[in-house]
């Protein structure tokens, strides 16, 4: 197989975005994403490029893949593409993924990164992971959410614009909304830069998802919850570490420190080896010292 070639089998080439949409309920999330990705879909198709004419949409089970507003010259396509739980494991653990040059929807992010698949949970960890290498697949990712602070700072932290949607509340099941985009990292303007939109007309978007379907992944068994049973640790062991970071106003913690925190707080005995191995996972491991690790970025 050639090498994939960013300028030509990508549409996103280098400008790949996460976009996060928050509000409560009955705002118009899910119209607001289906309809921005609908234009994106327009866009890659009209390019005339052949990024373009093979670009996905990839969603977690909320779209109408039947949707007329999807179809290609007037016929049905299978670039609009399901994913759940068992694609972003298998990207985690393999290192290749069957999504690329696309853009990957979420709706409700709570639905991948909380505790709704109990100890199955990928947990911000590994979905933190998903999305740094989702993005080097050429894929921009857009995901839902109600409130900001429920949503993993892992998640926080690789955010490129946070959309804000409001509306009126005679307008509520119109279609008509507001949105205040709000540059986070000073990759396309600068941070802070604020662009507002308003959306005259969603209602033609009702009709591509359907938000009372089930999301979920494929069945794990007994022995796949027990085999997931260290991702789950992950999480706790790192938000345990931030807390005691903020907690102490530091950026940097010792192989040593960790030990003895989850020992005393977790209940988790792990040997010195163990906790390095899954530190580097987490965050930058110091060059001068090893036994150092820098959390900064999520400090």
């Amino acid at each position: 197989m050639s090498p994939v070639n960013p300028l030509t089998d990508y549409f996103y080439k280098y400008d790949a975005t996460i976009t996060g949409i928050l509000a409560d309920r009955g705002v118009g999330k899910s119209a607001l994403m289906t309809a921005m990705a609908h234009e994106e879909f327009r866009r890659a198709n009209l390019s005339g490029t052949k990024a373009g004419k093979d670009f996905r949409i990839y969603h977690n089970q909320f779209l109408l893949e039947d949707w007329e507003g999807w179809h290609v010259d007037g016929v049905k396509t299978d670039r609009i593409v399901s994913f759940g739980l068992e694609d972003i494991l298998h990207t985690v653990d393999s290192g290749e993924s069957k999504i690329r040059n696309g853009l990957i929807l979420i709706d409700e992010i709570s639905s991948i990164q909380d505790n709704r698949y109990s100890s199955a949970s990928i947990g911000g960890i590994l979905f933190s992971h998903f999305i740094i290498m989702i993005r080097k697949q050429g894929c921009s990712i857009i995901w839902t959410g109600q409130k900001e602070n429920t949503i993993d700072q892992r998640l926080r932290s690789q955010v490129d614009v946070v959309c804000y949607p409001t509306v009126a509340k005679k307008d509520r099941g119109k279609g008509i909304l507001g949105a205040t985009f709000v540059y986070q990292n000073g990759a396309f303007t600068w941070a802070g830069n604020r662009k507002k939109i308003m959306y005259w007309d969603l209602k033609p978007f009702f009709k591509a998802y359907d938000t009372m379907r089930i999301i979920k992944s494929e069945s794990m068994s007994k022995g796949d919850l027990y085999e997931k049973k260290l991702e789950v640790q992950q999480d706790e062991i790192f938000d345990q570490i931030i807390n005691e970071l903020e907690k102490k106003q530091k950026t940097t913690i010792s192989t040593v420190e960790v030990k003895k925190l989850i020992e005393k707080e977790l209940k988790i005995s792990w040997d010195l080896k163990k906790v390095e191995e899954n530190l580097k996972l987490m965050a930058s491991q110091s060059q001068k010292n090893k036994a150092q690790f820098d959390f900064s970025n999520y400090t």
